[in-house]
């Protein structure tokens, strides 16, 4: 009998293992670099950037993260290796490295998935509409531009899909 339990407990503990294989999952990541028009990076405390979240008819009935989303980018580090403590920050610490954009004047943020796609209650399990988002850029509280953003600009940070060195920043050109 004992033999039978200790069986039952390995077996479940190595399918169970592979649930989640970091800490990652459902994570993704956008990276801007604001620029000015001679394609110098733009540090001016004055600007700060939102991911806002746009067309969602469905915004009230999104479970998990209810209503339009606008979040604000940050500084790599903080928003990006120390969005979570633990696991997370151990293993975003050591994948940064690799990352052209780990310098000053990189800014990102981070979404889960229910902010990555809309979930809404379906019975027992969810239906998921993919949000919209824009990247809108204020200086001293004044909108100064708005840029689309597509699907692909949006990056998983799941490792599966490769290293975060894949990760492409948009570079956004702010006309003084």
């Amino acid at each position: 009998m004992k033999k039978i339990i200790l069986l039952l407990f390995f077996t479940s503990g190595s399918i169970l293992s592979f649930a989640q294989h970091c800490p990652f999952d459902g994570g993704s990541a956008i990276v801007v670099c604001l620029k000015n028009p001679e394609g110098k990076i733009i540090t001016d405390t004055a600007y700060h950037i939102f991911l806002t979240e746009i067309k969602n008819p469905r915004a009230d009935s999104c479970t998990y993260a209810k209503g339009l989303l606008n979040i604000p980018f940050g500084v790599v580090q903080k928003t990006l290796v120390e969005k979570y403590s633990g696991t997370w920050t151990i293993w975003a610490a050591k994948r940064i490295q690799e990352c052209s954009f780990n310098k000053i004047g990189y800014s990102a943020v981070v979404i889960d998935q229910a902010e990555t796609d809309c979930m809404v209650k379906n019975g027992n399990d969810f239906s998921y509409y993919p949000r919209l988002f824009e990247i809108r850029i204020f200086k001293n509280k004044i909108l100064e531009k708005v840029q689309p953003i597509k699907e692909t600009d949006i990056y998983a940070l799941c490792t599966n899909y490769g290293g975060w060195s894949r990760i492409i920043p948009l570079d956004i050109v702010i006309k003084k």
